[in-house]
């Protein structure tokens, strides 16, 4: 057997001992109206640290909204104060879909959707525990605020559970990546009072591309409307009708979430005149 061979051997016994070794635990499902919901963690003993999901599972035809709702829409909110012992970082979103409900265009989620994030254990053992309250929005043909509540004791976290160690892995290589010299908006141009024009470089792009924009506290932004992919460039309409009088866009950056397929870049990016 070559050095590679043996290397590559070790390698995949190692990731093998690690899954059937981590310890971990999943909450039952809790029904959210048109769908369910549970939590996963995963704990690494040697640092105390903890990788988690919120699972969503939509029924068929439903929806959820991404953390940019639109203008009516209710995003999944995660409040962990109920929870002992456990200081919880932020929730990540996975890389939205372009949706529309009851005529309107929102980015969401529909089938099975995870939530990451990460945390730390303040102490092992005792009586800490994760507790979790979401509240999400859930759609069909009308939108209806779900909540659930969730919790998992530390002392569950000494059990082995593979399966959702893979899953909470999974879930993480969901999220939008950095840009990338191959995958990044190049430029957001005012183009009239309440357009902009943003021009992307996105590999193999069509008109199923999507573009959300996110801006400060009280800006609604739509999702963008694809124009064109010409010379290497995919081009977009940004309406910002809807932002507060007074605002500019020039100078103001926005948060951009590029998507093609699976694949999806957040980029902050400042409009030009």
């Amino acid at each position: 057997m070559s050095n590679i061979s043996k290397f590559l051997t070790a390698l995949i016994f190692t990731c093998l001992f690690s899954v059937l070794h981590a310890s971990a635990a999943t909450t039952e499902w809790q029904d959210l109206g048109g769908g369910k919901a549970r939590l996963a963690a995963v704990l690494d003993p040697k640092t105390n640290e903890i990788e988690a999901i919120l699972e969503i599972k939509l029924d068929p035809g439903w929806k959820t909204y991404w953390r940019e709702p639109g203008g009516s829409g209710i995003p999944p909110q995660f409040d962990f104060s109920a929870s002992k012992h456990f200081f919880p970082g932020e929730v990540m979103f996975p890389i939205p879909q372009r949706l529309e409900a009851s005529g309107i265009v929102f980015p969401g989620y529909s089938g099975t959707v995870s939530f990451p994030f990460r945390g730390k254990m303040a102490k092992t053992g005792g009586d800490g525990a994760i507790r979790l309250n979401l509240l999400a929005g859930v759609c069909e043909d009308i939108c209806i605020p779900a909540t659930a509540a969730f919790e998992i004791p530390f002392s569950d976290l000494l059990t082995s559970d593979p399966g959702s160690v893979v899953q909470i892995k999974e879930a993480f290589g969901t999220l939008p990546h950095e840009a990338n010299e191959d995958f990044k908006i190049v430029r957001a141009v005012k183009s009239g009072p309440d357009l902009l024009k943003i021009e992307a470089k996105i590999p193999d792009a069509g008109p199923d591309a999507a573009l959300f924009a996110e801006g400060p506290y009280g800006w609604y932004l739509p999702p963008a409307k694809y124009e064109s992919t010409e010379k290497g460039l995919t081009v977009f309409s940004q309406d910002i009708t809807d932002i507060p009088e007074g605002a500019d866009p020039i100078g103001t950056k926005l948060r951009y979430t590029l998507v093609h397929g699976d694949r999806g870049i957040e980029q902050w990016v400042s409009a030009e005149e």
